[in-house]
């Protein structure tokens, strides 16, 4: 009987979210609700459905710590499956995006796993609800990769989103697969009735190897080296997504629908949109609003207050302060680039820092 495989990406950077989302310290490792972080959000809704031997992450070397800080401090976890996870980190020689590290991911695994066994990459910075919904949408497409196809899982959009892959589909098989389209193309797309792309794929290891080695050579060709080879010829590789690099030209793509809520929190926007849903407002740690509307308030470390803001977005961190009106948090980027190019640590790095023998906080530059 063939095996279930979980990769878990957990290498992205995640500057939209600046401030708390850092270079050494990204989005999937923040906690942004209930003390939980994405990845470990990612962690706990996987456990359903495979076993913590067979889930593996994938991340740099940069995080290798903040990654076993992240299984250590998962309240959901045992003392063996954590034990175990950190045993399945997966790290990569260089970042090269998610094509290469899928790839790193299955030669690693070069021995443990068969050709028909069933692989599934997940994002670690997504949220979806509810559970339930989710491992059947899991079911399903673990059923339609045993056609040997590699399975997409469509969201019904919610707005032009130019960021996010399209899927045209047609009962169980993609028609046609357009990555980050422009918005003209996108609002056309919608119309016709294209699905977002998740960025969770299923698939047997097999296909997804025939159909990298037709579709991206460059990057399997690696693959069919012993070990030292395959790390030295890795770190030549071009950066590359699995979106750009296959999934938008393989021609054996199968479709699953996902029925419940989903969002890869992307932006400041999308969080307050998806967070403050049925609410005025949304706060995460001790904040007073006096006649204020839709806004998001997170300020874990010290009180805020707000009077008479509409539309708004107020992020605070021990080191910096983000205050922006809605519809413009796809500037936080150019803030970013802003800052980089004045060579501003305060990109790079977040105030507390991991480290194999544990953390510590920066409370005071000199």
């Amino acid at each position: 009987m063939s095996k279930k495989i979980a990769f878990i990406l957990a290498g992205g950077k995640g500057e939209r979210l600046w401030p708390l989302s850092r270079e050494n310290y990204p989005k999937q490792f923040v906690e942004f609700k209930e003390g939980h972080s994405l990845f470990k959000l990612t962690l706990k809704r996987l456990r359903p459905f495979f076993t913590p031997s067979s889930i593996y992450i994938i991340s740099s070397l940069d995080y290798k710590f903040t990654v076993y800080n992240q299984i250590e401090n998962s309240d959901f976890l045992s003392k063996k499956e954590k034990e175990r996870l950190k045993e399945n980190l997966i790290i990569e020689p260089v970042s090269k995006n998610t094509a290469p590290a899928i790839l790193l991911g299955v030669k690693c695994l070069e021995d443990k796993i068969s050709d028909e066994d069933i692989i599934y990459v997940f994002p670690s910075d997504h949220f979806i609800k509810p559970l339930s919904k989710f491992i059947s949408s899991l079911k399903k497409a673990e059923k339609l990769a045993r056609e040997d196809l590699i399975i997409v899982f469509g969201i019904n959009p919610l707005k032009i989103q130019p960021g996010y892959g399209y899927i045209l589909a047609e009962g169980d098989k993609v028609k046609k697969f357009i990555e980050k389209p422009q918005n003209s193309l996108a609002k056309k797309l919608i119309k016709k009735g294209a699905f977002w792309n998740s960025g969770i794929f299923c698939f047997k290891k097999r296909v997804f190897l025939e159909e990298l080695k037709k579709y991206a050579d460059k990057i399997y060709k690696p693959y069919e080296f012993a070990w030292n080879k395959f790390v030295k010829e890795f770190s030549k590789l071009p950066k590359d997504s699995i979106d750009y690099a296959l999934i938008q030209k393989t021609r054996r793509l199968g479709f699953i629908k996902f029925e419940g809520e989903w969002t890869d929190l992307g932006n400041w926007e999308s969080f307050l949109e998806f967070y403050s849903q049925n609410k005025e407002n949304y706060v995460v740690g001790e904040a007073y609003l006096i006649n204020s509307k839709n806004c998001l308030v997170f300020s874990p470390h010290r009180l805020a207050a707000l009077i008479g803001v509409r539309d708004s977005l107020v992020i605070d961190s021990p080191d910096a302060l983000l205050v922006l009106k809605k519809g413009r948090a796809s500037e936080v980027k150019d803030l970013v680039n802003i800052l980089k190019k004045e060579n501003k640590d305060i990109v790079k790095e977040s105030p507390t820092v991991y480290r194999p023998w544990g953390y510590y906080t920066v409370l005071k530059k000199a």
